[in-house]
């Protein structure tokens, strides 16, 4: 079975229990083997009646590097190990998001995984590898002629947003949250 789902109706009508997870990750590389620096996600409801999500849960998590500090990752995210540390202030988190059975939990009882670019962040999440997914960004090729980039289908979508605010993983996921609802009301117009 293809997990990945790029039709946004046919990714709805599979739905069981109506939860759908919209998720971002912030990494220390491209390549699984890397590090993920901080782990974004919002938990939805999904009304097919209304075509509406309702926000039930969120999580927001940083984690530490187990391998160097990429600088060109660090470069597109800022999270440089001080600012990690700031950030998990005096939070009782698991050092490494590898570690942090938390999400899983978070996410077990979901059916269905959204993200901007899908494939590069299951590749961190293992256990969401055989789930469904939808991808905003190769659903929306169409439009572009290539993968566009957040800030470019936030735009395209008239969505009100702050350009300097993108690659921080809360921000990135609740764009990408505004994305999916906007693709709801457009598809069930």
């Amino acid at each position: 079975m293809d997990t990945n789902i790029y039709d946004l109706d046919q990714a709805l009508s599979r739905l069981s229990n109506n939860k759908i997870i919209v998720l971002d990750l912030e990494t220390n590389g491209l390549n699984e083997i890397d590090s993920v620096l901080t782990c974004a996600a919002i938990k939805y409801e999904y009304s097919p009646s209304q075509h509406e999500l309702t926000a039930a849960d969120r999580f927001l998590r940083y984690y530490f590097s187990k391998e160097p500090e990429n600088p060109e990752a660090i470069r597109i995210n800022g999270l440089t190990r001080e600012i990690i540390s700031e950030k998990r202030s005096n939070n009782n988190w698991p050092q490494y998001f590898a570690d942090d059975e938390d999400f899983r939990d978070f996410c077990a009882d979901t059916d269905l995984f959204v993200a901007h670019n899908i494939s590069f962040d299951s590749k961190f999440v293992p256990f969401i590898k055989n789930k469904k997914m939808f991808c905003t960004m190769k659903s929306n090729t169409q439009y572009f002629g290539k993968y566009p980039k957040l800030v470019e289908l936030a735009a395209f979508l008239n969505l009100n947003y702050d350009r300097s605010s993108f690659h921080d993983s809360a921000y990135d996921v609740e764009i990408t949250g505004q994305i999916l609802q906007k693709m709801i009301h457009l598809l069930t117009k």
